[in-house]
């Protein structure tokens, strides 16, 4: 893959998919021309530069979803959307569901994870208390029973 284009990909994924740049201002960053920059990264990446960076702040936006604090309104922003609207269209376009059918969705995994792992959930308790407590000695008397053996 071309060192310009992984330079890029690198950016754009540690900026979260939201470049303060246009295209023009990437290939200048580049040292390439706009249309050069757009068709180099297609050829490479096997996707537009917007496609890309769209799927990226996608993820990004998903992996907030699954914390239900944060609003979805806040979400859009910290993804660089100045509009909802916007984001719920674009949200969809990638994922298939909107962000609040996401968030269900994620809520629904986690809670089906919980309540598979409380099935095997065994309370750790002092067992010897219990074996203890229904055998009828003191707890010094089974101690030193223990010891002995």
């Amino acid at each position: 893959m071309d060192t310009r284009i992984r330079v890029l990909l690198k950016i754009i994924d540690e900026h979260g998919g939201s470049l303060p740049m246009t295209s023009k201002e990437i290939g200048g960053l580049l040292g390439l021309g706009e249309a050069r920059v757009l068709r180099l990264f297609s050829n490479e990446v096997g996707k537009t530069l917007r496609r890309y960076m769209l799927e990226v702040r996608m993820a990004r936006a998903d992996r907030m979803l699954m914390d239900v604090i944060i609003p979805i309104k806040t979400i859009a922003f910290d993804c660089g959307y100045t509009g909802v609207s916007n984001f719920y269209r674009d949200f969809k376009r990638v994922h298939g569901l909107g962000p609040t059918e996401m968030r269900r969705r994620h809520l629904n995994e986690r809670l089906r994870e919980y309540k598979s792992e409380s099935d095997y959930f065994v309370p750790r308790g002092d067992v010897t208390s219990v074996e203890i407590a229904s055998s009828g000695e003191s707890p010094s008397m089974a101690t030193d029973r223990q010891i002995a053996a």
